[in-house]
Parts: structure tokens; C-alpha cells; sequence
């Protein structure tokens, strides 16, 4: 069923917000608060509705030149369609929304920088020798011939390897830069007998590596390693800059935990007396201990299990959870524990003041700091810093 709305906001996840005939609120995708769209009905969940964009009938103010012609197809760039400092504003009121019932004031600023060619890391579907992605909300593969989120040489490279590893199978191939002329990379779907050009410096797969299998990453906190299917803060841009904002307390003793492979603990390691950063992974550890941070204890374990059975005493608590925020144990535990500050970094506003509300009987948010690492989406970083009331 087709209907005309005004889109009077936007929501967190990249919808704009209409009204369906019978008055419950409609998400459509590709739309931007001021829009005059018409839509079609695809889902129907009682209390709301999903839409696709069928027709913008007025362009908002808050409109911007796409800057690539597969916005609105692919699933990736959820607010390519929106001016760089519309998308901006636009965040700030998705963290502000999330902190509605948080006694604390959520600043204008956003921390930001080149809003395109941004990404050193991608993950690409290859299919007959082609680069591409999934449609939105689909697995229908598109094939692209560029990706102006991404640095031109990481395409490059991916594109050369796509060429020349033909499969039957759609695979999936992960890469990442170092910034000065490193790459690696990881597959899926493909064996070791698959490959006949690396292209990389070193690609990976299930029980395999071709190659190298890590580099060095500069940053303002000194030298880390990475390696071909290694997470890692994926704006080249303001990768130091979010090291400099969250790595601000000092003491004695600090506890990060979902550490990755060191990006913070360099500088957690300058400022106290020692470190135990404890992360899932064991690749990421295993790269951790390779930097050779003397006064860091380097755990490889599940999170919950390690905060059972850890008797430390930690003054200073560092987290960078995945986006579905801090376990329950974790939680307990600082309750328990009540290291005297935390700093949360979090790329999803909802579970961040989902989890500060749980501590707000201890703690209270001294700063806040938005920065828009994920320009073209409508993702957002935040990093919250926690002190005693």
C-alpha cells in the first residue's frame, strides 16, 4: 500500500520517520527529516510500520548530492543522501535522544574530519571476479566499480586480487592498509589451493596464511600490529584522535577489557603503573604481547569468566564493548568494585545510556565526546567519561 508522509525525524539505524494513513509511525529508509515522500508499505508490525521510498515528491534542505550512484541500492551508506553537516546534526540529536532521561548535557560539537575515502579496512563480496556488496536488506549481490568511502589503493588491491581469483562461489574478502603501503588481508570461501595471486602482502584463511601474517600500524600512541582479519578503528583520519580523547586518566592500576590487539593499551601502558587488558580474541592477544608493554598483563578469555575469577583492584576501568554494549557481569562487577573512573567508548548511543543508567546510583557522566568516525552511515562514536557522584 502506497501513502505520502512528511519525514519529521530521523531515527537511530538511519530511518526517516513518517506517519502511515492510519497514524502509526512509518520508517523509510534513504529519507531525511523535511522530505515530502511517497511510500510503499513492506512490513507491518501493529504498532508501526516499515516503508520503502518510492518517490521524493519535496526534497528537505537537509538533502545532499549523492556522492556515489548506488546510494539508496546498496546497503551501506544509510545517510549518503544527507548533507555532511546535516548527517552531523542529525547525530547529535540521536545521542541526545538516548540520553534523554540522563542528567547530563550532551554537547553540539562532533569530532570530524574528511567525510570521504575515509575507510582503511573493507569487507567485500566477490563474485566471478568481481567487488561488490549486498543490496540493502537483501543478499542480492551489486557489483561496484568504486566505493568512494573506501582509500583508493585498498580497492585496488582488492580489485587485483578479485581478477585473478575466479570461484563458482560467492567468497568474502577482508582487507585492511597501514598507511604506508602495507596490506593485508583474509578470506572466506576460498582455500589456500584456491589462490594463484596474493596481491596482499599476506592474506589469510581457515587454517592457512599466505605471506606475512602482521604489520605495523602507526599511531600518535606508538607502533601496533595488525593482521589480515584484525578489528580495528576503521577512519584513518581520526584513528589518532580517538586514542588522544578516550586515553585520558592516569594512575596505578587500570583494567581494559574487549582490549583488541593494543589500540588503547599503548596508551594506558604511558599512564599507569600497570595494565591487565583482557580481550576473547586470541589472534588479537597474541599481537597485543608482541608489542612487549612491560607493565601489561595480557588476558585471552571470555570477559565474564575472567571477572569471576580475577581478584584484583583496579582504580581505573577502560572498556570498548561491541554494540550490543556491557554484560550484565560486567555491570556487577564495577558495581562491586567501583573502580574511582570509567571510560566507556561505544559506537551505539542506546546501549551506552542503557549501561550508564544501570550505574547512575554510583556514577555520573563528567564528559561526553561525539565523534563521527562512520561518515555516509548513520553509525556514531561516543566516548563517555564516568566519575563518582
Amino acid at each position: 500500500m502506497r501513502f505520502e508522509t512528511e519525514i519529521r525525524d530521523t531515527a537511530y539505524g538511519g530511518y526517516g520517520v513518517g506517519t502511515f494513513t492510519d497514524g502509526r509511525t512509518a520508517f523509510i529508509p534513504f529519507t531525511v527529516e523535511g522530505d515530502k515522500v511517497i511510500a510503499e508499505m513492506t512490513e507491518d508490525k501493529k504498532s508501526f510500520i516499515y516503508a520503502d521510498l518510492v518517490e521524493v515528491v519535496k526534497p528537505s534542505e537537509k538533502r545532499g548530492e549523492k556522492y556515489c550512484p548506488l546510494i539508496g541500492v546498496c546497503g551501506g551508506c544509510s545517510f549518503g543522501h544527507i548533507n555532511y553537516e546535516a548527517q552531523k546534526e542529525i547525530k547529535v540529536k540521536i545521542v541526545r535522544q538516548a540520553f534523554r532521561n540522563i542528567k547530563f548535557e550532551v554537547p553540539s560539537e562532533v569530532v570530524s574530519a574528511e567525510s570521504l575515502r575515509y575507510r582503511n579496512r573493507a569487507t567485500f563480496k566477490v563474485k566471478e571476479g568481481k567487488l561488490g556488496f549486498y543490496a540493502f536488506k537483501s543478499r542480492d549481490f551489486i557489483e561496484i566499480a568504486d566505493c568512494p568511502l573506501i582509500s583508493e589503493t585498498l580497492i585496488e588491491k582488492c580489485r587485483a586480487f578479485a581478477v585473478e581469483n575466479i570461484s563458482d562461489e560467492i567468497y568474502e574478502l577482508y582487507a585492511v592498509e597501514n598507511g604506508k603501503g602495507g596490506f593485508l588481508a583474509s578470506v572466506k570461501g576460498l582455500d589456500a589451493n584456491d589462490i594463484k595471486f596474493v596481491a596482499f602482502d599476506g592474506i589469510a584463511g581457515k587454517d592457512f596464511v599466505l605471506g606475512e601474517e602482521d604489520m605495523e600500524l602507526d599511531t600518535p600512541l606508538g607502533a601496533m600490529l595488525i593482521s589480515g582479519d584484525s578489528f580495528l578503528q576503521s577512519n584513518r583520519f581520526l584513528m589518532g584522535e580517538l586514542q588522544q580523547r578516550a586515553v585520558t586518566a592516569s594512575g596505578v592500576n587500570a583494567l581494559e577489557l574487549y582490549c583488541g590487539s593494543g589500540f588503547f593499551t599503548l596508551g594506558l601502558a604511558e599512564k599507569f603503573r600497570s595494565v591487565t587488558a583482557v580481550e576473547i580474541s586470541k589472534e588479537a592477544v597474541r599481537l597485543g604481547r608482541k608489542l612487549e608493554l612491560g607493565n601489561v598483563r595480557w588476558v585471552a578469555g571470555d570477559v565474564a569468566k575472567f571477572l569471576k575469577s580475577d581478584k584484583g583492584r583496579f582504580d581505573h576501568l577502560f572498556v570498548d564493548p561491541p554494540r550490543t554494549g556491557l554484560e550484565k557481569s560486567v555491570i556487577n562487577f564495577i558495581k562491586d568494585k567501583k573502580p574511582s573512573s570509567v571510560t566507556y567508548v561505544s559506537c551505539n548511543p542506546t546501549t551506552l545510556a542503557r549501561d550508564i543508567t544501570r550505574l547512575e546510583s554510583i556514577y555520573a557522566v563528567k564528559s561526553l565526546t561525539i565523534m563521527d568516525m562512520f561518515p555516509g552511515t548513520h553509525h556514531v562514536e561516543c566516548v563517555a567519561v564516568l566519575g563518582f557522584k
